[in-house]
């Protein structure tokens, strides 16, 4: 069979040596779509077994990005053949989605970009049977260095939160890789092709053509992720190819930042620095840029950047608090080069959340902002902030969302998260150069937000050290070196906010009333850091669903306590359109029921194993620099620990992560203290049918909360009374 097919293309190859040479597409690839005559080589790569792309780079056999000229289309040909001669393949072209052709292969950290987007013009041809094959159709595709998770993170219609496939969330730490386009339709999405596992080695290749119906390791994973299979083909080969021609018009300008749905922190006169930064297709000598509020106030264009014959630019642009549009515009003396613009991007309050599972996305029930404002952050890019939160382990609920709604309606602004909390985790796995590097995490947000670009962090963590017995001084010693080191990275004395609890059933309350101690005096000794809310009183079924997370009713009453503990200083002009008290003034807390009351512990206080990754690795500038240009610390990366009652069955290895206003505060017993110094005008720029649907949506949260601790807090007093008759 195997001399039969070499006959085949040897006469296939006599036949079309003329086209073959004024073109570079090779005959193997005009044999199987012999409508590419006009195709360019860019890269070959003959896949390895096993490799280590990240720190090695990819061993392309053919390079000739830096040569390629400008094209229109893109086309990958992913050809496999096995010991019995079987050859598969498949062919798929797109519209190019980059001018840069340096960023079309593997996308290995030296890249520097990680794909995460829609698709469109897609022709494929395959010999695979089950492949949808035809022309302009839609597509997607996922590209990254890194670890990622199968929750659906970009919302992918139809795809799934518990298994890995056509709708992951890649995560800024670990070293997998994917490589992946897929084809969406109405009736959902089909994977096209995967070339996963190429990051860190260790461990043979993933690789597949159409979806995988084998069940791996690890489950049914539909995009080939976990199924080490490379080892069983001969020959492994991936070819990438580009169409000359004129760039789409939307590439003669692509930002970089801002991203739509992002959120920048504003500062002094309630203004906020959104940088403006990207690259242009052809030199231009000034960019301009302004900000639209919607059906409100149009900026004029203002100078952000000058330079002759620029090609790459960046710059800032100050806006008003609030909800915007951005429109960017290239210029060459008088004439317009090329323009964008960007969508739903705000200045208002930014905030990075870490620590363990409560802080994290280990709740039972996963809440939805109400408010179109409440962002949160991911890997690549912004997006609406429904759990399960990007980046913070879990796929379930968290604090945030809920929070978020409360306080975009108090303070009418948009309201951006960036979490990064890991289940069962103690405060020695966050320390910088711990084993975890989990630290690396923290530092990846510090890049994202940019010097002075959130209002703080917020640290709920201490239920593991409490269990661990981990003592007042060596909790708050650590405690103290993890912000310390932060704020040595940031470049700035970034506040920190931090919960007091440690609360573990079965944990002797001396052993997490050390822990809490030890977080007071963190507390106490540094203006800087703030006190946050405490939940070790949230016990039992009207809070928690396992004894250890929260239910619905819990992660709510959690954002309240932290809405509690978030007080802006007083600012001229600046409205609380409603604070807590005039909404829930009698609201009671309920008290911890006695110790007979409580569910059973969970069989071990991390409740869950260390997942080790496949080797060690180091993590890049996998954003170009976030959205601010600061580049995450190369630091090594090993593993991660997760916290739940049960092992996640799908991730037993592998991708899952292994693990200026300068701000003032005066210490209080009993109230929230301001987290920064600011001189506030007004609020502008949003319409008031945002801020009704904040208001309502703020206070039908509470209203339900409300309601429930009333009927907590009664029902609590009836069973006392009725115990005390007994």
């Amino acid at each position: 069979m195997i001399k039969l097919r070499h006959l085949i293309l040897a006469a296939i190859s006599f036949v079309l040596w003329g086209i073959a040479t004024a073109h570079s597409a090779p005959v193997e690839l005009l044999a199987d779509v012999p409508e590419a005559v006009d195709h360019e080589l860019v890269y070959r790569l003959d896949i390895p077994v096993t490799g280590a792309f990240n720190a090695a780079g990819v061993p392309y056999a053919v390079d000739r990005a830096a040569g390629a000229r400008d094209f229109s289309r893109v086309a990958y040909h992913v050809q496999t053949e096995d010991a019995l001669g079987q050859r598969a393949w498949i062919y798929v072209s797109l519209r190019a989605f980059t001018d840069d052709a340096a960023t079309l292969g593997v996308p290995a950290l030296p890249a520097g970009v990680t794909w995460q987007r829609a698709v469109s013009e897609l022709k494929v041809r395959t010999n695979v049977a089950g492949v949808t094959t035809g022309d302009a159709l839609r597509g997607w595709l996922e590209f990254w260095p890194t670890n990622y998770l199968p929750a659906n993170g970009a919302g992918v219609p139809g795809a799934s939160a518990q298994f890995y496939d056509f709708g992951d969330a890649p995560v800024p730490d670990g070293g997998y890789g994917s490589m992946q386009i897929h084809l969406l339709s109405p009736a959902g999405g089909e994977v096209l092709f995967a070339l996963n596992r190429w990051g860190t080695g260790g461990a043979p290749f993933d690789l597949g053509i159409g979806n995988c119906l084998e069940v791996g390791p690890n489950g049914l994973q539909s995009d080939w992720t976990f199924l080490g299979n490379a080892g069983r083909y001969l020959t492994r080969r991936l070819d990438v190819y580009v169409v000359p021609g004129p760039v789409p018009a939307d590439l003669g300008m692509v930002l970089t930042a801002p991203m739509t749905r992002a959120v920048y922190q504003r500062r002094a006169g309630d203004v906020g620095s959104v940088p403006i930064r990207g690259h242009l297709h052809r030199p231009a000598d000034r960019i301009e840029a302004r900000a639209i509020a919607p059906g409100g106030e149009i900026l004029p264009f203002t100078p952000v950047f000058a330079a002759p014959d620029a090609v790459d630019f960046e710059g800032t642009l100050t806006v008003p608090s609030g909800w915007h549009r951005i429109e960017v515009r290239a210029l060459d003396g008088a004439e317009l080069v090329a323009e964008s613009a960007v969508e739903s991007v705000g200045v208002g309050e930014v905030f990075i959340t870490a620590g363990q599972s409560n802080a994290a996305n280990h709740g039972q029930t996963p809440i939805v902002p109400l408010d179109a404002r409440v962002s949160a952050r991911g890997l690549n890019g912004w997006q609406h902030a429904a759990d399960p939160q990007p980046v913070a382990s879990g796929g379930g609920g968290s604090p945030w969302s809920a929070l978020g709604d409360l306080l975009a309606a108090r303070f009418d602004v948009p309201i951006g998260f960036v979490s990064v909390a890991v289940g069962g985790t103690s405060v020695a796995q966050w320390q910088p150069g711990a084993a975890d590097a989990l630290y690396l995490r923290l530092t990846w947000a510090l890049g994202v937000v940019g010097v002075q670009g959130a209002r703080a962090v917020l640290w709920h963590q201490g239920e593991s050290d409490a269990r661990a017995g981990t003592s007042t001084d060596v909790y708050s010693a650590r405690l103290d070196t993890l912000i310390r080191q932060s704020r040595a990275d940031a470049g700035w004395d970034l506040p920190w906010i931090v919960a007091r609890v440690g609360y573990l059933p079965d944990t002797p309350q001396a052993a997490i009333d050390a822990v809490v101690a030890g977080q007071q005096r963190t507390i106490d000794a540094d203006p800087s850091v703030q006190e946050g809310p405490t939940t070790d009183d949230l016990l039992g079924p009207p809070w928690r669903y396992d004894a250890v997370h929260f239910n619905e009713a819990g992660l709510r009453e959690h954002a309240l306590r932290w809405s509690d503990h978030l007080a802006l200083p007083p600012c001229e002009g600046f409205a609380d359109l409603q604070a807590r008290p005039a909404i829930c003034p009698d609201a009671a807390r309920p008290p911890p029921p006695e110790d007979a009351a409580r569910p059973p512990p969970p069989e071990d206080a991390r409740m869950d194993t260390p997942l080790a990754m496949d080797a060690a690795n180091t993590l890049g500038d996998v954003a170009r620099g976030g959205d601010r240009g600061v580049a995450p610390s190369d630091r090594t990366l090993a593993f991660d620990v997760r916290e739940s009652s049960d092992p996640p069955k799908d991730l037993a290895q592998g991708p899952e992560p292994s693990s200026n206003d300068a701000a003032t505060a005066t210490a209080t017993a009993a109230a929230a203290r301001p987290v920064a110094d600011c001189a506030c005008r007004a609020a502008q720029g949003d319409t008031l049918g945002l801020r009704m649907v904040a208001f309502l949506s703020a206070l039908l949260a509470l209203g339900g909360v409300c309601r429930r601790r009333r009927q907590i807090h009664a029902a609590t007093a009836t069973d006392h009374q009725a115990r005390n008759q007994r």
